[in-house]
C-alpha cells in the first residue's frame, strides 16, 4: 500500500500513471483538480502486487468547502492516512512536489504528514516532478537536498522525474 499525496497539481496522478505503465488515474492541465477522492490502482511489479492510492491534492480546502460543502483536503488526507493506518494499510507515504515550489508550502505538508507517519506507520520519499528542463534531474536534488535538511525534513528515499511521455530522460 502505497500512499501519494501532495499539493494540487503536484504530479501524484501523473507519478501513478508513470509506474503503472498507462493512463489509469486522470490528469489535466487544467487549474480543477482531476483526484476529488482517495482512490487506488492496483498493479503488478516484479510479480508483487501493489496498492498504489491517489489522493486529493492538499490547498483545495477553502474553496471546495466554501462552495461544494466539502471538507479541507487537510481534514480528508488525515482521515483517510488514520484509517488505513489503523488497518495496517501504509507501506510507504510519497510525498509529490513540483521542483519550482516555494519551499514553504512544502514545509506545511512535511509537518502535517510526513513527521508522524514515519514515527508510526511507514517510511517516507519524496518525488520531485516538473524536472523536464534539467539536463540530468538527479543534480536537481544534489542542489537542493541540503536546503530539505536544514529545514529538518528528513526523507528515506527520494526520485526526480518528469511524467511527461516520451521526454528524452525518462
Amino acid at each position: 500500500n502505497i500512499v501519494f499525496f501532495g499539493e494540487t497539481g503536484a504530479g501524484k496522478s501523473s507519478t501513478i500513471n508513470l509506474i503503472v505503465g498507462s493512463t489509469a488515474a486522470g490528469v489535466s492541465n487544467d487549474t480543477n483538480a482531476c483526484t476529488l477522492d482517495s482512490t487506488c490502482y492496483e498493479t503488478t511489479i516484479g510479480g508483487a502486487p501493489f496498492k498504489l492510492w491517489d489522493t486529493r491534492g492538499l490547498g483545495e480546502g477553502f474553496i471546495i468547502s466554501l462552495f461544494k460543502g466539502r471538507r479541507s483536503s487537510e481534514v480528508e488526507l488525515k482521515k483517510f492516512l488514520r484509517k488505513r493506518h489503523e488497518k495496517g494499510e501504509i507501506d510507504l507515504l510519497v510525498y509529490c512536489v513540483r521542483g519550482s515550489r516555494a519551499r514553504n508550502a512544502l514545509m506545511k505538508g512535511y509537518k502535517s504528514f510526513c513527521v508522524i507517519t514515519r514515527q508510526l506507520a511507514a517510511p517516507v520519499v519524496i518525488v520531485v516532478t516538473n524536472l523536464e528542463r534539467e539536463p540530468n534531474m538527479d543534480d536537481w536534488w544534489k542542489r537542493n537536498e541540503s536546503s530539505f535538511r536544514e529545514r529538518g525534513m528528513e526523507f528515506d528515499g527520494h526520485a526526480c522525474v518528469t511524467t511527461l511521455r516520451g521526454h528524452r530522460h525518462l
